[in-house]
């Protein structure tokens, strides 16, 4: 009873040990990246954000206006970019000027300090297996409310066909637009970028199953921190 007892508990520590090893290399393998988007000659026209921060693991890279990706979704896709035959990027901008809160698929409601998506356009978010008068959807959008260190906002995604002259035999492409504002609203950080290839079936029906990578530019965006505010 006492060698059972001692070969379970072994085991036990075994599996700790392994599981906090773990732990360390991720916190080793993630790089905070720092962007100065101070404005030393104060023009008026200069947009100003101070300095933000954003951590990424190995699979990403973050410059200046870039949030790169290089990551494999499983052992059965591709690179993002191999299927979309283009960087697997995402371009962002500082902006603490002119500062939209809203535009025409994101509101925000005051009451409750939250971004959301209004009905008329949540009901384009229906499955990706809806269909058009032509058999097949043209876009749909998926809303989510994103909160970082120090800021709030949301990201969407819209499915929509590359060719608009023959929407039948078109493949599609998910793209992701995102907006995180400092408590204040003062200041935000905008982008866009392509984060999924939606291919077609052989049948005419749209295939949502290849690599997704929404989820893991919602990791970084989590991170993001505007360094001079509280």
């Amino acid at each position: 009873m006492k060698m059972r007892y001692f070969i379970v508990l072994s085991i036990s520590l075994i599996f700790s040990i392994a599981s906090a090893q773990e732990t360390t290399q991720k916190k080793e393998d993630t790089k905070t990246y720092t962007i100065d988007y101070s404005n030393p000659t104060k023009k008026k026209n200069v947009n100003d954000c101070g300095i933000i921060t954003m951590e990424t693991p190995q699979w990403g890279r973050i410059s200046k206006n870039f949030i790169n990706i290089y990551k494999h979704n499983s052992s059965n896709h591709k690179f993002i970019y191999t299927e979309l035959n283009t960087i697997t990027y995402f371009n962002f901008h500082c902006y603490s000027k002119d500062i939209e809160i809203s535009n025409q698929y994101v509101k925000y409601n005051l009451e409750n300090n939250q971004w959301y998506m209004p009905l008329d356009v949540q009901k384009e978010t229906t499955a990706i297996t809806a269909q058009n008068d032509n058999g097949l959807i043209v876009k749909a959008f998926h809303f989510y409310p994103i909160k970082g260190k120090n800021s709030s906002g949301w990201l969407y995604t819209l499915v929509s066909n590359v060719s608009s002259d023959n929407p039948k035999m078109s493949d599609g492409t998910k793209t992701a637009d995102f907006c995180l504002y400092n408590n204040s609203k003062t200041k935000s950080i905008c982008g866009h970028g392509y984060v999924q290839f939606v291919p077609l079936k052989k049948n005419g029906d749209i295939d949502i199953n290849k690599a997704d990578y929404t989820p893991y530019l919602i990791q970084i965006l989590e991170t993001l921190k505007f360094e001079e505010d509280k």
